[in-house]
């Protein structure tokens, strides 16, 4: 039996549910993945799920955890599940195959030399072997729109790169093992390199994004140089994004970390976009909340970073999160209070201080464009802007005027304690570690590495600390706040921006309180 005809649902944190159907990768297992997955979504509007992430042999239910009976909706899924193993389970029939046009040849095709050398074949025999095979859609992750695609036939299964390289261009085609995989844009990336397509997997303007979903098959069509360059030709020019409302703010200086963020976006991590949005949402709510905003309206993370701008019109600002050192026209900055900031004044935050991230909210909202039903910036897959020397900022409506008399009364007088120990909920991956590495893993002491982004955070273990990873796993779905623990055994804490599904151990979750204090650990 290679799926599991009785399934455990495993806690992810407070708001994930984790289902395991198989434990190896193979068509009959996954179309049981799909299958369930697509029963799970006729359940969304009565239940408390957000999302779902399907995988190549797990399902990972995102839910609301104020607004879901928890013991209600294990009890569906438990019972949907069994109504579909009663089922008789055949082959899926392949059909709609996408034909994906690809260029074989040394110039796009980096590994097609090294690939011919390992499995003793020709580039044409390896080519015609590629293209022949119809491969099936396992999942999406890695990066948004990527396609984890089998099987690659035996005979040209080669391994993985062993030094992954730091940029792999757009389009590229990849093996690894048994698996085929397309590059939606450019990234880092150790899958050997066989060819490339002209075609845009992934486009943010467009819903779904991406052109793959799980279970769907693909075939991979050669195609000359010619034909690769008129597709190419034949491509929309990307649209540059039209910014509306009133001019607030001109940017002088934004360093790498500044972006636009709100409570982020929903509904697209099967595609492999991530939620993003604010790290700290307890800072960026409250600095929404003094200027008289929704608790959602777009502002300005700073994420280890300094900003500066010149002000265009009479506006009210909130500053709230890490403490910064600053100035508005040579006056310290105050944070956790409403401010009123006259037209040419110049805000400079020089740096963050005491944490990572500061927010600066505008009364009347920041007035970028909605992607994907969010107007958080991704810049990874070219969601939204970056924020550079002269780019305008603007407010649908400037709401100066209707707070400037309340402004006074508008702060909290209050500095939040940071902490060091912060709350989890173990799994769902315990399996892989041992009663003592629990224990160890709970009660050591880890310290944040330099080596930190919007990603995720890598933490380094003590020197006794006996808890160490298995290796990778089969790719499966992650949230953000979760404890991923490596063959090394320093944990990676995965944060807004990190990919959808991750192939190391999961050993527990930080609940969405303490995720928020924890995103302003400094490195020691």
């Amino acid at each position: 039996m290679l799926f599991n005809r009785k399934i455990n649902l495993q806690h992810m944190g407070e708001n994930g549910i984790f289902i395991e159907i198989g434990n190896e990768i193979n068509k009959r297992i996954n179309t049981m993945v799909k299958m369930l997955s697509d029963e799970i979504e006729k359940l969304k509007g009565d239940y408390g799920i957000k999302e779902i992430i399907p995988a190549y042999t797990t399902i990972l239910i995102i839910i609301d955890p104020l607004n879901t009976d928890r013991k209600k909706l294990e009890e569906k899924i438990l019972e949907v599940y069994g109504n579909i193993i009663e089922r008789e389970i055949v082959e899926e029939e392949i059909r709609n195959i996408i034909e994906i046009p690809t260029l074989y040849d040394y110039d796009v095709g980096l590994d097609l030399e090294d690939i011919s050398k390992i499995t003793k074949l020709k580039p044409e025999e390896i080519i015609k072997i590629h293209s022949e095979q119809v491969y099936r859609v396992y999942m999406v992750g890695f990066i948004p729109g990527f396609p984890y695609m089998g099987e690659v036939p035996e005979k040209i299964a080669v391994p993985r790169l062993e030094n992954p390289r730091i940029k792999v261009p757009a389009g590229s085609v990849g093996i690894a093992g048994t698996q085929t995989g397309i590059y939606p844009f450019e990234s880092p990336g150790g899958w050997r390199i066989i060819g490339r397509t002209p075609i845009k997997l992934f486009d943010p303007n467009r819903d779904p994004p991406t052109i793959f979903k799980i279970g769907d098959y693909v075939k991979f069509k050669p195609i000359s140089r010619e034909v690769y360059d008129e597709i190419l030709r034949k491509e929309p020019p990307k649209t540059s994004l039209s910014i509306e409302g009133e001019p607030v703010l001109k940017v002088d200086v934004a360093g790498p970390g500044v972006s636009i963020q709100d409570l982020g976006r929903e509904g697209y991590r099967k595609y492999g976009v991530p939620v993003s949005g604010a790290m700290d949402k307890e800072s960026f709510i409250t600095s929404n909340i003094l200027v008289g905003n929704n608790i959602d309206c777009a502002c300005i993370e700073i994420f280890q970073s300094n900003f500066e701008a010149t002000v265009l019109q009479d506006i009210i600002i909130s500053i709230c999160g890490a403490n910064v050192e600053g100035e508005i026209d040579g006056e310290e900055i105050e944070t956790w209070r409403a401010i009123p900031v006259r037209k040419g004044s110049k805000i400079k935050i020089n740096r963050i201080i005491d944490g990572l991230i500061s927010y600066i909210s505008i009364a009347g909202g920041i007035n970028e464009p909605i992607i994907l039903g969010s107007r958080s910036h991704y810049l990874t897959a070219g969601i939204g802007r970056e924020l550079t020397k002269n780019a305008i900022i603007t407010t649908s409506k400037n709401m100066f005027n209707e707070i400037i008399e309340t402004c006074p009364a508008r702060r909290i007088n209050w500095k939040r304690e940071m902490k060091n120990e912060f709350r989890i909920l173990l799994g769902p991956h315990l399996q892989y570690f041992t009663e003592e590495m629990i224990k160890d893993f709970t009660n050591t002491k880890f310290t944040v590495t330099s080596n930190i982004n919007r990603m995720g955070y890598r933490l380094e273990k003590d020197i006794e600390a006996k808890i160490k990873g298995v290796g990778r796993l089969i790719s499966c779905g992650t949230l953000p706040g979760a404890i991923q623990i490596p063959g090394d055994g320093n944990p990676i804490v995965l944060m807004a921006d990190a990919q959808t599904t991750g192939g190391y151990a999961v050993i527990g979750k930080i609940i969405e309180p303490d995720l928020n204090i924890f995103s302003q650990c400094e490195p020691k």
